[in-house]
């Protein structure tokens, strides 16, 4: 609803200037034009589903609408990029469309094409480029710079170079975790700078700020040379492979650990990282192979990035129910643990469910193996 109480969009929206007639580019009009309408990415989504099905809030909404502000059928409005920033980027939907569209994709196009144009995301949204680039703390709540952190007997020379990311200052825990598990089998070092993770930026639509970063990270594993890169986000570990880079995560150190021989194990659901599919799929093999049957598996509807902390700048109610759902969820599979594979992700939702009473406690996957190998 509009902010005069009605479903018609404002007018109030600043306008860029030098617009051309169509707002967004023939590419991306001509993939929106394709959308038949069927509705079958609805039914994937977290977000509908958690605000009753209205429709105002479902990627059909997002994608049928991008296609009419583009086409300047309908003016843009503040609702409508607030909307389009309630998508989570969860990508559920994306192999859901019988045309062969990619919703996630388009959703993601669309706001990269407004901001070119001269629209400005939501105000908290907006502020992320800055944030990034400064190192800022993406997070609410207690944070940690690196040298607070990092365990002092790391070198600053070896073999295989670990970059961590905006997420090691909301969970230093969960960084030490992965450092101690790449260690077991690697010659593991730490340069004394390293540049920001651009990955956020690129799903609020910021993709040339994401690139910039992105170079200078290159940049800096061309000049160290080392033999290859461990992070502890899988999704910069996979987005670095994409690149040529010889990326890992733990997780692909640990393929062929033994199972755990600790007799009280926990019984776990995973969430996985939807950026990170191939290291989603080595994770539930991993947890399988050391917790045995106590590994329930993942989480049917729901996982968890960088876009939910996006998407909790915009809209922090949708993401706080979102988790608490997903717990739910895990609760009901019979988990007493709910294992986050997204480093980010999981340091978002113990930040906003501090307090809340759950029966289901959550856990980064790092800090779970390293227990459960221990």
């Amino acid at each position: 609803m509009g902010s005069n109480g009605s479903d018609e969009p404002r007018e109030d929206y600043p306008i860029a200037r030098g617009r051309s007639l169509t707002l967004f580019s023939e590419d991306l009009l001509y993939a929106l034009s394709r959308c038949i309408g069927c509705g079958n990415c609805n039914t994937f989504c977290q977000v509908f589903f958690l605000v009753d099905q209205r429709e105002k809030l479902s990627p059909r909404a997002w994608i049928r609408t991008s296609s009419m502000v583009g086409l300047g059928q309908v003016k843009v409005s503040v609702e409508y990029i607030e909307s389009l920033y309630a998508c989570t980027q969860c990508s559920l939907c994306r192999n859901s469309c019988p045309v062969g569209l990619d919703p996630f994709a388009l959703i993601m196009s669309s706001r990269k094409e407004l901001i070119d144009q001269g629209y400005v995301p939501p105000i908290e949204v907006a502020a992320l480029p800055e944030e990034v680039v400064e190192g800022s703390p993406l997070l609410p709540g207690p944070h940690w710079e690196r040298n607070k952190w990092l365990p002092r007997d790391m070198p600053r020379s070896g073999r295989y170079l670990f970059i961590s990311g905006a997420w090691a200052r909301s969970a230093p825990d969960s960084a030490v975790a992965s450092i101690e598990l790449a260690r077991r089998r690697l010659d593991l070092f730490v340069a004394d700078r390293e540049p920001e993770c651009g990955l956020i930026l690129r799903l609020a639509g910021y993709l040339d700020q994401y690139r910039e970063l992105t170079g200078e990270m290159l940049a800096l594993i061309e000049d160290l040379s080392p033999v290859g890169v461990v992070s502890g986000c899988p999704a910069r570990a996979e987005s670095l492979r994409e690149l040529g880079v010889n990326a890992l995560h733990p997780v692909d150190l640990l393929v062929e650990e033994s199972p755990s021989a600790r007799r009280k194990k926990p019984k776990v659901a995973l969430i996985p990282d939807p950026l990170a599919r191939s290291t989603s799929k080595a994770a539930e093999e991993l947890l399988q192979s050391v917790l045995g049957p106590e590994f329930l598996g993942s989480l049917p509807r729901f996982s968890a990035s960088c876009g939910h902390l996006i998407t909790f700048r915009s809209n922090p109610d949708i993401v706080r129910s979102l988790f608490l759902t997903a717990l739910k969820e895990a609760e009901y599979m019979g988990a007493s643990e709910a294992v986050f594979l997204n480093p980010l992700a999981f340091a978002l939702a113990r930040e906003i469910l501090r307090g809340e009473r759950v029966r289901v406690k959550i856990s980064e996957l790092s800090q779970t193996l390293l227990k459960v190998l221990s």
